[in-house]
């Protein structure tokens, strides 16, 4: 049964990281198009307005998206209680998008200016070209809101095809716009709206059934309570991963920075599967404990363990083959990232633990009590940001970034077994833990100077981590087996 399950939640995994690996190199695929077609100030104002957006866009919409992830499994045997759920929850959405559009048109002005100077030349095309990103929002808050649906009856393809269809749409209109009609800043941010529009639709068409001509106060007021706590832990998710780059830029300069920038590209690979598997995860993790209760605890143990071993495994080869692709990556100067990868992919890796333990306080309705950890992370990272950085530069902020990231999975650790106790296999965890440790402190002494013969001893090196973990009884065999045959029956349909 537990194979069977896991070779499924592999294969949605392996669908949900297809659009997650277009939208990492969507930038890359489109940055010769920017540089070459936009001025430095267009560039500007287009990475300025989309980033601006996309926090406008997470404060509104990710808390009713997580709010609807949890409580559409305790009314899915409802299906008059589940359509009142979605469409109030999407109305919801829809409410506050509009609202951030009318307050975007009261305040841009005032908000650029406050950024850039009144006088400065920039804040008035910014705050217009801000306006027109804003319209986005209600758009991704509808199309997240029906890839939830999607996500949580297991459609993994239909749910891939809506991204990798978006995607395409901004690729297409994006050249077209900038490209041919040479529009500049303003074709890049009609191509950012246009293909979410359209993607929203589809989503909506794909979920029209759900959709109801009723909502319910009680219904608002139970994503409401779901949903209103964890506004200031998105902030502060959203602090924490921005803030080290301020500090670098103030503290040692924007070279640091630069390289910087290049090991969180590097590790964020870990975060594509991570990701990937997390969203294959979440839903049967919630449809096992309505169906089954504790009966369904040591499968949820022993999947997580599975899980975490194939996080650390995919960490391992990122974090040991570091300077490897750093060298064949980048030219001299930003060599050095490779020493902060393996922190960033430590960041990474217990954040994949935290979202296991805030799953079970989601799981019991108590979203309220991460208001006691949403603190934790800013208080933390500034001071060793401010401490770090200055002496190790970028490794130091690679640093503050695990650490921040070990205090708040403790006490998010706590919480969980406060609110909904569940015994994890405690033990093959650590054991998990420390073959993984000791498999980077040996692939990671390795370099004889010849790049080749460096990744076949790596290479070779890395093989032993999950030998060990069948040894050291973490992985069974049969589960090893599973994995190879299934793996093999995929290459000889590939070929």
């Amino acid at each position: 049964m537990l194979n069977v399950d896991l070779r499924r939640l592999v294969q949605s995994g392996a669908i949900y990281s297809i659009p997650i690996v277009l939208m990492q190199a969507i930038g890359f695929l489109l940055l010769p198009v920017y540089t070459a077609y936009l001025s430095r100030e267009d560039y500007g104002i287009v990475t300025s307005a989309v980033a601006g957006a996309a926090l406008v866009t997470a404060v509104v919409s990710s808390g009713p998206r997580i709010a609807l992830e949890r409580l559409y499994f305790r009314d899915e045997n409802d299906p008059e209680a589940l359509c009142i759920l979605v469409t109030t929850s999407l109305g919801f959405v829809m409410l506050l998008g509009l609202l951030a559009i009318a307050l975007g048109v009261l305040f841009v002005s005032w908000g650029t200016a406050l950024m850039f100077g009144s006088g400065s030349a920039g804040a008035r095309p910014l705050g217009a070209y801000m306006l027109l990103a804003l319209l986005v929002v209600p758009c991704t808050s509808l199309l997240e809101h029906s890839l939830v649906l999607l996500q949580n009856t297991q459609q993994a393809k239909r749910y891939a095809l809506i991204r990798v269809a978006s995607l395409a749409t901004t690729i297409l209109i994006t050249l077209i716009l900038v490209v041919g009609a040479r529009a500049g800043a303003l074709g890049v941010l009609i191509a950012g709206l246009v293909a979410p529009a359209c993607a929203s639709l589809i989503g909506l068409a794909s979920i029209r059934h759900y959709l109801v001509w009723s909502v319910r106060w009680s219904v608002l007021l139970r994503i409401l309570k779901f949903s209103l706590p964890l506004l200031p832990v998105i902030l502060s998710g959203w602090v924490v991963s921005w803030v080290d780059r301020f500090f670098l830029d103030h503290l040692v300069g924007l070279g640091v920075t630069g390289v910087y920038a290049v090991a969180v590209a590097i590790g964020s690979v870990t975060q594509v599967v991570i990701a990937a598997m997390m969203q294959a995860w979440t839903p049967v993790y919630y449809r096992e404990l309505e169906a089954r209760g504790n009966l369904a605890h040591p499968f949820i143990a022993r999947t997580i363990t599975l899980l975490f071993s194939l996080f650390v495994g995919t960490g391992l080869c990122i974090a040991v083959f570091a300077p490897e692709i750093v060298s064949i990556m980048t030219k001299q100067a930003y060599h050095g990232a490779s020493s902060s990868v393996p922190f960033i992919v430590l960041y990474f890796l217990l954040g994949s633990i935290n979202g296991f333990f805030t799953n079970n306080i989601y799981f019991s309705g108590r979203s309220y009590l991460l208001l006691l950890t949403a603190p934790l992370p800013i208080f933390l990272i500034v001071p060793l940001n401010l401490l770090l950085i200055p002496q190790f530069g970028g490794v130091g902020a690679a640093i503050s970034l695990a650490g921040t990231a070990a205090a708040y999975t403790l006490a998010d650790f706590l919480i969980s077994q406060r609110v909904y106790p569940m015994r994890l296999e405690y033990n093959s965890l650590a054991k998990i833990s420390c073959l993984g440790f000791v498999s980077f402190l040996v692939g990671w002494q390795i370099s004889l100077g010849s790049l080749m013969l460096d990744l076949a001893l790596k290479s070779i090196s890395l093989l032993f981590f999950p030998v060990l973990l069948v040894f050291a009884n973490v992985l069974p065999f049969s589960t090893v087996r599973m994995a190879m045959s299934w793996a093999s029956v995929k290459l000889r349909r590939a070929k």
